[in-house]
């Protein structure tokens, strides 16, 4: 909510100079499918890797360790990603923390930190070269935990209609005005795993950093006005990064009706403005289930698992579901082969393994999440020749 009724002027221009000099496209609306649309074909799965980072942190927002000075060696990664690992599609994250973006004492965005163009500008020409389409990541939910828990620091952008709107028209308006003709960029996705920084889930879990101050209310209102302001611009899609199956309902339209009646908002949009949703995926889930849970799996048994539950049988579901992050190794019953197949065969609309670098300790991100490259490329030439990777 406000903090007062003023918008800071800075914000207001912004807006005003947007509405001027851009004209509204229009979306190539996707609906409950097992399939994307890609470059306005419907019937495409999405298949390709995560490439978070190189640098955490870096990639985007310095001018000694980001993509344009790094060129050569990312470059190499795609080359690798495309060549050898069949990636035709990348999830790349630009401000995980806020990086990248200039702040004022209020907490508010005043624009893009020098180089932050330079280095989007490197990116997707390393993806024109490597024939691979970008999803973009503006935030990852660190951004809304307090610095010291290593977080960025700026929570208020959920609670404060003034930081949200700094970040929509100072941000993500010059972002979409200098890139909504560039069709290599797929989707730009506002945040990764929320769910980490939601103080009032359901579910009774907490927020992995104490101090945040997101609820489902303000993480409704500031992606919506985010993707609006993309949608506006461009025929671009928007989506964001679930940290679980566990979580799909939440992001639904019939979610959204369902806790504004039960807290009594007036204010809540009634759906987040996504065109495809996203699920990430660990072995951990394998065996866990909602049962009668009223929120988040108003059925008898809704799986948490991609490998076992169904997109076709999942409650309230109106959009494709995308697996945007699965480490691609057997389970101990299962081969990575036989988890992509299940994946594949229960009807989700992409998979994208993580990551390619995630488990590089020397990049800042070491996580141990290795790809089995032998059984995803196997997995990959048996299917290529179906149209349905051709894009």
């Amino acid at each position: 909510m406000a903090n007062n009724g003023q918008m800071p002027s800075i914000v207001l221009l912004g807006m005003i100079a947007m509405m001027v000099m851009m004209m509204v496209k229009e979306v190539t609306a996707m609906n409950k499918s097992t399939r994307v649309v890609v470059n306005g074909n419907d019937g495409k799965f999405l298949w390709g890797l995560n490439y978070p980072w190189r640098k955490l942190g870096h990639d985007f927002s310095s001018n000694t360790m980001g993509v344009s000075s790094q060129f050569s060696t990312i470059n190499h990664d795609w080359s690798d990603m495309s060549t050898y690992k069949t990636a035709k599609i990348a999830r790349w994250w630009l401000f995980p923390f806020g990086d990248g973006i200039n702040w004022d004492s209020n907490g508010y965005a005043t624009g893009l930190a020098d180089g932050v163009i330079d280095n989007i500008n490197a990116a997707i020409k390393i993806a024109e070269e490597n024939n691979i389409y970008l999803i973009f990541t503006f935030f990852s939910y660190q951004i809304s935990c307090p610095t010291n828990q290593g977080g960025g620091g700026h929570g208020n952008i959920f609670t404060d209609d003034n930081a949200a709107n700094s970040v929509a028209w100072q941000v993500i308006a010059p972002l979409i005005h200098a890139y909504a003709n560039v069709t290599r960029i797929y989707t730009w996705e506002i945040i990764n795993e929320p769910e980490h920084i939601i103080i009032d889930l359901p579910d009774g879990s907490n927020s992995i950093c104490s101090g945040s101050p997101t609820t489902i209310h303000g993480l409704y209102r500031f992606v919506r006005k985010l993707a609006d302001v993309i949608h506006q611009y461009s025929d671009q899609y928007v989506t964001v990064g679930s940290s679980s199956l566990r979580y799909y309902r939440l992001y639904t339209p019939a979610f959204a009706q369902q806790w504004a009646d039960y807290k009594g908002y007036t204010d809540m949009p009634q759906d987040m403005g996504l065109d495809w949703y996203q699920s990430h995926h660990y072995v951990w889930e394998n065996n866990d289930v909602w049962q009668n849970n009223k929120w988040f799996g108003p059925a008898s048994t809704v799986s948490w698992s991609p490998e076992k539950q169904n997109y076709n049988d999942l409650p309230d579901v109106d959009k494709p579901i995308v697996i945007g992050e699965v480490e691609c190794k057997s389970d101990g019953t299962n081969s990575c082969q036989q988890r992509l197949d299940a994946m594949f065969n229960n009807g989700y609309a992409g998979i994208l393994p993580w990551s390619y670098n995630g488990d590089n300790c020397a990049c800042c991100g070491c996580d141990g999440y290795d790809v089995n490259y032998d059984q995803t490329t196997q997995w990959y030439y048996a299917r290529s020749s179906d149209p349905m990777f051709s894009y």
